[in-house]
C-alpha cells in the first residue's frame, strides 16, 4: 500500500527522476561498456599507426632526423642499394608544373556545324522574314536580290568557322597555348587556341555580315534571332582532363637518384645537410619498405602492441590512483576521445602535404586544460605525458615534436589549475607559447637550424597557443550543453551566495539556510579528507535542502518563536510533508536548471532511510501496529550512488544531531558512529563506493569542525571605566 495522499504528479516526477539516475548509474557503472570503450580506442588508435595514404615516402622512418642535427652514431654505410627521394618540395613543384601542362580536351560534336547552318539559313530565307516582318516595297526588293549572296556568304563563312573550331568555354579560362581535340573515332589533334573560336567571336562576325549585307532595319531584326542558333562544337571534357592530368602526374618520378650499395651516406660527427637528411629518410624508408613485404601481420601486430603499451601506461594510473575516473564510463570516454583525437591529428601532420611545420597544430595543451578543469592537474600531467608518447608513435618516433608538445601542455594544464572563471582560460596563451618556444629555441641552437624555419615555427607555435584556450572554451561548453556532466568550472557559479535560490531560501527558510552552509563547510572539508569532490560537495550541499522551503514552517530548523506543528498532526501526514521536500527540491532545481549532478545529490542526500521519529510516534499512537507501513515513512531515494552523495549524507545528518544540545567529542563520536553502524546495516552505502576507512575520517572530520563550531568563549571580567579595553568578538 503506498501514500494515499501522495499526487500521481509527485509519484512520476519522483519515479522519473529515480530512473533516469538508476540508468545513467549503469551506463556509466558497467564493466562491458568500459571494456568495449577501450577496445574501440585500441582499434582505432592502432589505424593510425598502422595505415598511411603514401605520404609515408616523405615523413616515415627517420621522421625526428632533421637538418642541422649533429650526427653522435658511428658512420652509417649503405647496406643495399635504394633511391633517394626527392625533398617533399621539390616533387610538390614538378607536380604542380606537370599539371600545368597537361593541355585541356575537348570533344567534337559531329554534325554541329550542318545543323547550325541550315537553321541560320531558314531564319534569313525571305518567305520567312515577309512572314514574320512587314517591310516597304522597296526594302524587300533589295534583300530579294541580295538573299542568295547573303546566304552563300553565311554558309562559308561558318563552314570555315566550324572546321576550325568553335569552344563552349572561353579562351580566358585556360593558361595553356594549346588544346586537346578528340573526335568521334578517337582521333587526336593538338590546335592553338589562336586558330580557334569562341561563341562571341561568331556572333560578331555574323552581325557583321548582317550590317554589310541587308538593310539596316532587317539587320536590326535578324541578328538577334540568327546568333541564338549559333553552337559550339568543341565541348570541354573535365574527365578526359582529369585522367590525363592524373596520368602525368603518375609519371613524375619520386626518386632523384640512386645510391649504391656501400656508400657511405653520413659520417660521425656530421652536421646533417639538407640533402643528408633525405638519404637518410629514404635510405631507411627502403629498409622498412623491404621489411614491410610479407610482414604485413607481424607489422599490423606490432602497431597493435604500439598502440597498447601507450593506452595501457593511462589505464595504469587510472585504475591505481584515480579510480574513480576508471570506474566512471562518462569521464572514460572523454579520455578516451581525447586520446583518439591525439591520434588523429598526428596523422593528419604526415599526411598532409605541406612545407609548413603542421606537426605544431596538434593542440596537446587545449586537452591538457580540458584534462585539468574536468579532471584535476596530476590527471592532467599525467594525461599529457600519455598524448606526448602517442604523437611520437604516430609520427615514427618523433621524439622533438613529443617533447615540444609535452612541455607546451604541462604548461598549460597548470595554468588552469586553480581556475575561478571561464575568461581565466585565455590567460594561458602567454605561458602556452612559452612552453613551446622555450624548447624550440633549444633544439634550433642545437641543431643550428636556419633561422627563417625557426620563425616560421613560431608563427605556427603563436596560433597553436591562442587556438587552444578557444578549443577548450568550446569543448567545455559543448560538454556541459549536451551531456548530464558538470565541470568544477561550472559547479563553482552556484558557490554564490547571490544566487536567486540561496537568496530565496534566507528569506523563507533561514534556519535551513544555516543548516545547508554548515553541511556545506562539513562536505567541503570531508571530501578533501578523503580525496573525493570537494567543490561538487560544497556546491551540491548548499542546495540539498531547497526543497523545504515549499513549506518551512513544518522543519524545525525554521520553528523560531512558534510551535511545532507536527505536534497537532498524524504522523503520516508529517512524514509525507518531510518526504516532500525530496520532491519539491527536485521541481526547483529544474526550474532552475541546476546541474543534473547536483540534482542527483537532492535526491539522494536521504536515500532510503526511515523517518525515525515519525514512525516510532505512529507506532506509539496506533492501536493495530500491523497497519503502520515502513514504506510510508521511508523517503523514495535512490540511495547514494556516489562518495560525495554518501558523505554529503552523513554530514546532513551530523549537522542536525550537533543541534540537539552540546556535545563532548566522545559523545559526538560515539553518536555518529552508530550512525555509521546504522546506515550500513540499512544498506544506504551499498552502491556508493565509499569504505569504511572513508566513513570513519569522515567522521573524524566531521567531529572535529563541530565542536570547532561549538567552543565556548571566555568569560572576562569587566574592565575599570577607566581604562580603554578592546574586546574578543
Amino acid at each position: 500500500m503506498s501514500n494515499q495522499n501522495q499526487t500521481l504528479f509527485d509519484k512520476l516526477n519522483i519515479q522519473d527522476a529515480f530512473r533516469s539516475v538508476e540508468n545513467d548509474n549503469y551506463l556509466r557503472k558497467s564493466k562491458l561498456i568500459r571494456y568495449i570503450i577501450l577496445s574501440l580506442t585500441l582499434i582505432i588508435t592502432t589505424f593510425f599507426f598502422s595505415y598511411h595514404l603514401g605520404t609515408d615516402l616523405f615523413n616515415g622512418a627517420g621522421q625526428n632526423i632533421t637538418e642541422g642535427q649533429l650526427w653522435n652514431s658511428k658512420a652509417l654505410v649503405a647496406e643495399n642499394t635504394f633511391p633517394l627521394l626527392k625533398s617533399r618540395k621539390k616533387y610538390n613543384l614538378e607536380i604542380e608544373n606537370i599539371k600545368s601542362e597537361v593541355l585541356p580536351n575537348f570533344k567534337v560534336i559531329k554534325g554541329t556545324d550542318e545543323r547550325v547552318i541550315q537553321e541560320i539559313l531558314l531564319i534569313i530565307d525571305t518567305s520567312y522574314v515577309f512572314k514574320n516582318y512587314n517591310y516597304d516595297e522597296k526594302i524587300k526588293k533589295e534583300f530579294s536580290e541580295n538573299q542568295t549572296r547573303l546566304k552563300r556568304k553565311i554558309k562559308d563563312d561558318l563552314t570555315n568557322y566550324y572546321s576550325k573550331g568553335i569552344l563552349d568555354k572561353n579562351k580566358s579560362d585556360f593558361n595553356n597555348t594549346s588544346l586537346h581535340v578528340v573526335n568521334d573515332k578517337n582521333e587526336q589533334t593538338i590546335l592553338n587556341f589562336d586558330n580557334v573560336y569562341q561563341i562571341e567571336d561568331i556572333e560578331l562576325k555574323i552581325k557583321n555580315i548582317l550590317k554589310s549585307n541587308v538593310n539596316e532595319q532587317i539587320n536590326s531584326d535578324l541578328s538577334s534571332q540568327v546568333i541564338k542558333f549559333v553552337q559550339p562544337n568543341l565541348i570541354f571534357s573535365s574527365n578526359l582532363t582529369n585522367e590525363r592530368v592524373k596520368l602525368a602526374v603518375n609519371n613524375v618520378p619520386k626518386n632523384e637518384e640512386i645510391i649504391s650499395k656501400g656508400q657511405v651516406l653520413v659520417r660521425k660527427n656530421d652536421r646533417l645537410s639538407e640533402k643528408q637528411v633525405r638519404v637518410l629518410k629514404s635510405y631507411f624508408s627502403s629498409i622498412d619498405a623491404s621489411e614491410e613485404k610479407g610482414n604485413s601481420i607481424f607489422l599490423l601486430l606490432g602497431s597493435l602492441g604500439h598502440a597498447l603499451l601507450i593506452l595501457l601506461l593511462l589505464v595504469f594510473y587510472l585504475k591505481n590512483i584515480r579510480n574513480r575516473i576508471f570506474t566512471d564510463n562518462f569521464q572514460l570516454i572523454i579520455l578516451c576521445l581525447i586520446f583518439i583525437s591525439t591520434a588523429l591529428l598526428s596523422w593528419l601532420s604526415l599526411e598532409i602535404n605541406t612545407t609548413f611545420s603542421i606537426e605544431y597544430l596538434i593542440f596537446i595543451p587545449a586537452f591538457s586544460m580540458m584534462a585539468a578543469i574536468i579532471f584535476d592537474s596530476r590527471t592532467a600531467f599525467y594525461f599529457t605525458v600519455t598524448l606526448a608518447l602517442l604523437v611520437a608513435g604516430v609520427r615514427g618516433n618523433d621524439y622533438t615534436t613529443a617533447l615540444l608538445h609535452l612541455f607546451a601542455g604541462a604548461v598549460a594544464s597548470y595554468t588552469v589549475r586553480d581556475i575561478q572563471n571561464r575568461t581565466q582560460m585565455f590567460k594561458s596563451i602567454f605561458f602556452i607559447f612559452l612552453g613551446y618556444a622555450f624548447p624550440l629555441v633549444v633544439f634550433y641552437f642545437e641543431r643550428s637550424s636556419n633561422l627563417t624555419e625557426l620563425l616560421n615555427n613560431s608563427i605556427i607555435i603563436s596560433a597553436n597557443s591562442i587556438l587552444s584556450p578557444l578549443i577548450t572554451f568550446g569543448l567545455i561548453f559543448i560538454l556541459e550543453r549536451f551531456s548530464n556532466f558538470s565541470t568544477d568550472l561550472q559547479l563553482k557559479e552556484y558557490d554564490n551566495p547571490d544566487h536567486p535560490l540561496l537568496k530565496k531560501m534566507s528569506d523563507i527558510a533561514p534556519g535551513t539556510y544555516q543548516h545547508s552552509l554548515n553541511v556545506a563547510m562539513l562536505a567541503e572539508r570531508s571530501a578533501i579528507a578523503i580525496g573525493a569532490n570537494p567543490v561538487y560537495c560544497k556546491v551540491s550541499s548548499l542546495f540539498h535542502d531547497i526543497g523545504k522551503m515549499k513549506k518551512p514552517e513544518y522543519f524545525v530548523e525554521n520553528q523560531i518563536d512558534i510551535g511545532n506543528k507536527h505536534d497537532q498532526m498524524p504522523p503520516k501526514k508529517s512524514a509525507k510533508i518531510i518526504i516532500d521536500h525530496v520532491n519539491y527540491g527536485v521541481e526547483l532545481a529544474k526550474q532552475y536548471k541546476l546541474p543534473n549532478r547536483m540534482i542527483d545529490v537532492i535526491l539522494m542526500h536521504h536515500g532510503t532511510t526511515l523517518v525515525q521519529y515519525f514512525y516510532n510516534k505512529a507506532i506509539d499512537q496506533a492501536e493495530d501496529t500491523t497497519k503502520i507501513l515502513e514504506e510510508d515513512y521511508r523517503y523514495p531515494g535512490p540511495k547514494p550512488k556516489t562518495r560525495e552523495a554518501a558523505l554529503i549524507m552523513l554530514c546532513d545528518t551530523a549537522e542536525a544531531i550537533s543541534h540537539v544540545r552540546n556535545y563532548t567529542s566522545d559523545e559526538l563520536d560515539a553518536i555518529l558512529q552508530k550512525v555509521i553502524l546504522d546506515r550500513i546495516s540499512d544498506g544506504q552505502f551499498d552502491d556508493s563506493g565509499i569504505s569504511v576507512k572513508d566513513l570513519q575520517t569522515v567522521k573524524f572530520t566531521i567531529v572535529k569542525n563541530l565542536i570547532g563550531m561549538g567552543h565556548k568563549r571566555i568569560q572576562y571580567k569587566e574592565a575599570p571605566k577607566s581604562i580603554k579595553t578592546d574586546y574578543e568578538v
